[in-house]
C-alpha cells in the first residue's frame, strides 16, 4: 500500500555547496540578537555613565518623583528585558542544539562501543562524544545564557520613599497663633522625668510600657513646631475620612506632618488653660522592626485590642463613624503631663476627639536605579554568547552535522550502519536498556503488533522528572510566598483587592522578613540577585520543556512516513537531477514555529511575571523637614501576590498543555524511536543482508520521498513468484523486513516477525 512514485529513477546528486545549510543561517540569526542586545547595552552603560555621572558607587539614579512612573517605567524596562532575554536564550537554546548534534563519525564510534547519541534534540549524553572543542563551546553558551535573566533583570530596580511625620493634636486657636508650650519647656525637667520613669508609679500612675518618654525631649530638633502653627494655613483640610484614608497607608509617600484638631471639655484641664498644643508624637520609619511594623496604629489607640494592627481595625473604625461614634485618639505618655504630675499627681484626659484634620502635602520622592556592576557582567555574559555563536556557525559547518532526523535518515540510508542489521523493529526503550546493561546488541526477530505510543513516550523519563522538578519546585515557592502574603492582606471584615496591589509594588504585608542585611551598595546588589534567582529555575525549565517538546514532535514527524511518502527535512537538501520531490530545507532544527513561537512567548511572559512576582524592596527615609536621612531604611525582598497568581496561572497551562500533547497518540504503528541514532539506523536498512544487495535496490535512495514499510528482498521474491503468490509478506512463517524505502512499501502483518 504503497504511495504512487514519481521520477524514481532520477539521479540524485551529492551534496556540494551551492547553499549553505539552514541551520548556519539560524545560527548567524541569533549571534545577530546577541551583537544587537550587546550594542544596546554597551551604549546604555555608556550613555547613562555620562549622563549620571560614572562609575563610582556602582549606581546611578536615572528618575525621582512619582511612584506611580517609577512604577510604570520599571514594568515597562523589565517587559524589555524579558523579551530580550527570552530570544537570548532560544538564540543559545539554537547553537547548544546544533553543538550537541553528532557527526556520522560520532555516531559510527559510539555504535562500535554499543552506545546511541541523541539526534535532533539537546542532549548532555552526547556532550563526551562530540570532541572537547565542541562541549566547551556548548558549557560556554550554557553557563553564559542561563544565568543571564537573573543578572538582566537585577539591572534595574527601584525605591520607594516614605516621609516620616509629626503629628500634633491642637485646638482651634493653635492655627490662628495661640500661644503653645513646646517639648523645650520639659529640659529643666529630664533628671526628674528620668526618677519619674524609674520609679513607675507616682500616686499610682503606671506609664505604658515600651514608650520610650525621654524621646519627646528631643522632639524639636526634628519637629520645629514654630514652623508647623504658620504653615498650618497652607495644609490640606480633610474630613475624619479623608485624614484616615490619606494616613492609613503601609509606606506614606504623598503626606507630611499632621494636624489633629479637638475639642477640650469643660471646664480645660489646668496644663492646657494657656496651652493650644495638646498632645504631640511623631512617625519614624524603624526597618530593622519591620516583623512588627505598625505604621498608624496611632489611628486606633483608643481601642484596647492591641493584639490586631490598626490596618486589621481601621475598617471597623469607619464604619462607626457611620453610626455618628467620635474618633478619639489616646493620649501619649510624656508630653506635658510630666509637669503636672511632678506638680501634684495630676493628668489630663486619657484622649482627644478630633473633628478634622490638617495635612501637609508633599511631593512624592520614588526613584528608580540602575546598576554598572550588573550591567557589566550582562555585557561579559553577551560577549561569551557571541564569541560562542559565532565559532558555532564558521566552524560547526565543515563537520556536518546531523541536526535532524531527517539528515539522520538520509546518512544511514547512504551508508548502512552495520551494528544495528537485522533490528528494523528494534525501539528506542530497547536500545537504552541493552546500552545501560549488557553493551551487546543482539535481538532475535521481533513479531509485528500494531501499537499506536503515547507522544509522551517519546520522551525519556529524565526529561519529564527535569521537566516536573523544576516545575514543582516553582510552585511549592510561589504558593508558599502566596499563602503569606494573602493572610497578611486581610484588613478589617474585607480582603483588600490584589489587583490593586499591583505588579512589583512594595507592601508592608508582602515583604520577606528577616533578610535587612547591611545598607550598603554591595547588599542591594545581592539583595537583588536573590529576589531574581527563580529566573533561573525559569532558564532551566525553559531548556528542559523545549527539550520535552522536541522529542514528542520529532516522534510525531517519524510516525508521519507510515502513512504517505514525503521528502526527508534536512539541514542541507540535496539537488536531485530536476526532481519536483527533492529534499525540504528547514530553518527550525527540530521543533516547528507553530509549537516553538508560542512555547518562546509563553517563557517570555513567565520571565517577566516572576519579576513582578519577586523583587528588591528599597525603602529610602525623609525626614520632617523633607531631608533624605537614609537611603537604604529597609532593605529586602518584596513579592506580589497578583503577579504570582498570574505566574501560577501561566505556568499550569503550560504544563497542563504539554500533558495533553503527551496523551495524544502518534497516527502509526512505527516502533518507537525517538532520538535515539540506534533505532534511527536500524530503520534504514534496505535489505536484511546489507552489502551489495542493499547498494543495489533502486529504492535507497534518501534523495527522494521516502515512505515506511515492509519491502520484498532477492531471495524472498524469487520464493513468492515459484510459489505464485501476488502479495508480498502474506507467508508469517517467513521473517520479514521493513525500512525506509524511495521504492514501492506494504503494510506490515500483525504476527509476522521482520529483523
Amino acid at each position: 500500500m504503497g504511495a504512487p512514485l514519481e521520477k524514481l529513477s532520477h539521479p540524485v546528486q551529492p551534496r556540494t555547496s551551492w547553499r549553505k545549510p539552514a541551520w548556519r543561517l539560524g545560527a548567524a540569526a541569533a549571534a545577530g540578537g546577541v551583537l544587537f542586545t550587546l550594542i544596546v547595552n554597551t551604549a546604555t552603560a555608556i550613555e547613562l555613565a555620562q549622563r549620571f555621572g560614572g562609575f563610582q558607587d556602582g549606581t546611578a539614579t536615572l528618575y525621582t518623583g512619582s511612584c506611580d512612573k517609577v512604577n510604570t517605567m520599571n514594568t515597562w524596562i523589565h517587559l524589555t528585558i524579558n523579551v530580550l532575554g527570552t530570544l537570548l536564550l532560544s538564540g543559545s537554546n539554537y547553537c547548544m542544539q546544533c553543538l550537541c548534534a553528532p557527526t556520522r563519525a560520532d555516531i559510527d564510534k559510539a555504535h562500535a562501543e554499543r552506545r546511541w547519541m541523541d539526534i535532533g534534540v539537546q542532549s548532555i549524553r552526547n556532550l563526551r562524544r562530540i570532541g572537547a572543542k565542541r562541549a566547551l563551546l556548548w558549557w560556554s553558551l550554557a553557563l553564559s545564557s542561563i544565568p543571564l535573566h537573573l543578572f538582566y533583570n537585577s539591572t534595574f530596580f527601584s525605591a520607594i520613599t516614605v516621609n516620616e511625620y509629626g503629628i500634633a493634636v491642637v485646638s482651634d486657636g493653635f492655627v490662628d497663633g495661640a500661644p503653645f508650650i513646646g517639648p523645650e519647656s520639659l529640659e529643666p525637667c529630664r533628671e526628674e522625668i528620668q526618677l519619674w520613669r524609674d520609679r513607675e508609679i507616682i500616686n499610682g500612675l503606671k506609664p505604658d510600657e515600651g514608650r520610650s518618654d525621654l524621646i519627646f525631649l528631643d522632639i524639636n530638633d526634628k519637629f520645629k513646631l514654630e514652623d508647623l502653627q504658620i504653615n498650618a494655613r497652607n495644609f490640606d483640610n480633610l474630613t475624619k475620612e479623608e485624614c484616615i484614608g490619606a494616613y492609613a497607608n503601609d509606606f506614606l509617600t504623598t503626606r507630611g506632618n499632621l494636624i489633629l484638631v479637638s475639642d477640650l471639655p469643660d471646664p480645660k484641664p489646668p496644663q492646657y488653660l494657656n496651652n493650644s498644643l495638646l498632645d504631640l508624637f511623631t512617625y519614624s520609619f524603624v526597618g530593622y522592626s519591620i516583623t512588627n511594623y505598625r505604621p498608624y496604629d496611632w489611628i486606633c489607640d483608643s481601642d484596647s485590642r492591641y493584639d490586631q494592627s490598626c490596618s486589621r481595625r481601621v475598617g471597623a473604625l469607619l464604619k462607626r463613624f457611620e453610626r455618628g461614634d467620635p474618633w478619639t485618639i489616646r493620649r501619649q505618655w510624656g508630653t506635658f503631663d510630666y509637669r503636672m504630675a511632678l506638680a501634684n499627681g495630676t493628668r489630663g484626659p486619657d484622649g482627644f476627639d478630633i473633628r478634622y484634620c490638617l495635612s501637609e502635602q508633599l511631593p512624592q520622592a520614588c526613584s528608580l536605579h540602575f546598576s554598572y556592576s550588573l550591567i557589566f557582567v550582562v555585557i561579559a555574559f553577551n560577549i561569551v554568547e557571541l564569541v560562542g555563536m559565532l565559532v558555532t556557525v564558521f566552524s560547526l559547518g565543515q563537520m556536518n552535522p546531523l541536526i535532524t532526523i531527517g539528515d539522520a535518515i538520509d546518512s544511514f540510508m547512504t551508508k548502512s550502519d552495520p551494528s544495528t542489521k537485522g533490528m528494523c523493529l528494534v525501539d528506542r526503550d530497547a536500545f537504552t536498556s541493552i546500552d545501560s546493561f549488557l553493551r551487546e546488541w543482539s535481538f532475535p526477530p521481533r513479531e509485528f503488533t500494531a501499537q499506536r505510543r503515547l507522544w509522551a513516550s517519546a520522551a525519556s523519563g529524565l526529561r519529564w522528572t527535569a521537566v516536573l522538578f523544576f516545575f514543582f519546585t516553582a510552585l511549592i515557592v510561589s504558593l508558599s510566598l502566596l499563602s503569606i502574603g494573602l493572610s497578611g492582606l486581610k484588613s478589617g471584615d474585607h480582603t483588600t483587592s490584589l489587583w490593586s496591589l499591583g505588579f512589583g509594588t512594595v507592601r508592608v504585608s508582602a515583604l520577606i522578613t528577616g533578610m535587612q542585611w547591611s545598607k550598603h551598595i554591595h547588599s542591594i546588589a545581592s539583595l537583588t540577585i536573590i529576589a531574581n534567582l527563580p529566573q533561573t529555575i525559569l532558564s532551566f525549565l525553559y531548556l528542559c520543556f523545549n527539550g520535552l517538546a522536541t522529542s514528542m514532535v520529532l516522534a510525531t514527524e517519524w510516525a508521519g512516513y507510515q502513512h504517505r511518502r514525503k521528502p526527508l527535512r534536512v539541514s542541507e537538501p540535496r539537488k536531485s537531477g530536476g526532481s519536483a520531490h527533492a529534499q525540504r530545507a528547514t530553518y527550525f532544527l527540530q521543533l516547528p514555529y507553530r509549537f516553538a513561537v508560542p512555547l518562546l512567548a509563553l517563557s517570555g511572559i513567565l520571565h517577566w511575571l516572576v519579576s513582578q512576582s519577586l523583587f528588591l524592596a528599597n525603602v529610602v527615609v525623609r525626614s520632617h523637614g523633607g531631608e533624605i536621612v537614609d537611603e537604604a531604611g529597609l532593605l529586602t525582598c518584596g513579592y506580589s501576590p497578583i503577579a504570582i497568581i498570574f505566574t501560577l496561572v501561566v505556568g499550569v497551562l503550560l504544563l497542563i498543555g504539554g500533558i495533553v500533547f503527551g496523551l495524544k497518540r502518534t497516527s502509526s504503528d512505527m516502533p518507537m524511536a525517538s532520538s535515539c541514532s540506534a533505532a534511527i539506523a536500524a530503520a534504514c536498512h534496505h535489505s536484511q543482508s546489507g552489502g551489495d544487495e542493499e547498494a543495489r535496490h533502486g529504492g535507497n535512495d534518501a534523495g527522494l520521498p521516502l515512505q515506511w514499510g515492509a519491502v520484498e528482498g532477492e531471495n524472498e521474491r524469487e520464493e513468492e513468484q515459484e510459489e505464485g503468490k501476488g502479495r508480498i509478506g502474506r507467508n508469517k512463517n517467513r521473517i520479514g523486513h521493513c525500512c525506509f524505502s524511495s521504492g514501492p512499501v506494504l503494510p506490515l502483518v500483525e504476527g509476522k516477525k521482520y529483523a
